[in-house]
């Protein structure tokens, strides 16, 4: 069995959600570690490449080279660990630990001249080709264990940028980012299939769920949404060089509330996110934030029970919904009761794991007043 240390990203809770829901239906394993920032996991050799190209919440990948005897592991594995190093170059340790002294005083113990940076980000070890060029350590404290490892693969931010900001079509107020796309569809723990999203704007979670190998459909209102969204699938496809057949007749103009009436196939996967309300320029009043649920809430219910019409018996759902940060605490829609009301029954995909954390998942950036709500559903068993 191997360790592999996971790094999480900004929403750690979020990513290690995903991180589990992707694990489950691909591998047998055991978290060892959950800390706040990374996450250790026990399993049989891991295709980490495809792992960290398919993950939207996670920063860095690495394996484990030892969590005991650190400073005798560094004394003898230093000169295999840094032979690939040119000298006087740089190279990264992430602490996520006290001290990384131990490892730079043994460098310069051997004559290893090269320098250390401690904690570059994601970004910084793309930008300078550090996993090409050198290597990254990392440290981890866990209690009173500390583990030693290797990064092995970062996050590309500059790819995830390409496609938000570098595609043909954007609605920047109310696009969902690609980051989040990738968890939403990984937290279903469906593979692959038919994945439709019945509000699709401009396509963000359709051209990462088509480049993730699902055969994707997409629904919405607004004929201009429409026509941007086979834009940028049909530049996704050219530019990915992924299979996508007939974009055109994949993506069509109808009410999410209709949906069996524009589909005559079953949908594995359904994922999306639907109207959210008006964009706010600061946080509502707690009468205004619930004026704002009951006026969404009609929607909501009806394009659900719409969507189970379409979905395979062993299907998923997950879609965002309205929350608000208000003078009287947070408010949103109860998502188990609109469930329970159209058939469905709501996931936690750490349950089971006994990991105390908030649920539902909640996901914001700053600059935006409406925090999205992610809800995953299943049919619920009669």
């Amino acid at each position: 069995m191997n360790q592999f240390i996971f790094i999480l990203g900004k929403n750690p809770i979020l990513s290690l959600a995903e991180l589990i829901a992707y694990l489950e239906v691909r591998c047998e394993f055991r978290i060892v570690e959950n800390m706040n920032e990374f996450c250790i996991i026990e399993t049989h050799q891991l295709p980490v490449n495809i792992l960290m190209k398919n993950l939207g919440g996670m920063l860095k990948i690495g394996c484990v080279l030892a969590s005991e005897d650190l400073e005798k592991y560094v004394q003898e594995n230093c000169m295999e660990l840094f032979k690939n190093v040119p000298d006087k170059s740089f190279f990264s340790i992430s602490c996520f630990s006290n001290d990384a002294d131990f490892i730079t005083d043994e460098l310069k113990r051997q004559g290893i001249e090269s320098r250390c940076k401690l904690n570059m980000t994601h970004t910084d070890i793309v930008k300078n080709r550090i996993l090409e060029n050198s290597i990254e350590l990392l440290l981890c404290k866990a209690g009173d264990r500390i583990y030693l490892g290797k990064t092995l693969y970062v996050h590309n931010p500059f790819e995830f940028k390409k496609r938000d900001i570098g595609r043909p079509e954007q609605r920047s107020m109310y696009s969902i980012p690609p980051r989040l796309c990738r968890i939403m569809i990984n937290l279903s723990g469906i593979k692959n299939g038919i994945l439709l999203d019945p509000f699709c704007g401009t396509g963000s979670i359709l051209q990462e769920a088509a480049m993730m190998g699902f055969d994707v459909r997409g629904l919405d209102t607004d004929r201009k949404c429409i026509e941007a969204c086979i834009k940028n699938l049909k530049w996704i496809k050219k530019e990915y060089r992924i299979k996508i057949d007939s974009v055109g007749d994949k993506i069509k103009h109808g009410d999410a509330r209709k949906i069996s009436t524009f589909f005559n196939e079953q949908a594995g996967l359904i994922v999306t996110e639907p109207d959210l309300g008006p964009a706010l320029k600061r946080n509502p009043k707690f009468r205004e934030a619930e004026r704002i649920l009951k006026n969404l809430s009609s929607l909501y219910e009806t394009s659900l029970k719409e969507m189970t019409n379409v979905l395979k018996p062993d299907g998923k759902i997950v879609m965002v919904t309205p929350c608000f940060e208000t003078e009287s605490g947070q408010i949103g829609i109860d998502m188990k009761i609109l469930a329970e009301k159209t058939g469905l029954h709501i996931i936690d995909p750490l349950e089971k794991y006994k990991i105390a954390h908030n649920f539902p998942f909640l996901d914001y950036e700053e600059r935006h007043r409406t925090i999205r709500q992610i809800n995953v559903m299943e049919l619920r068993r009669k």
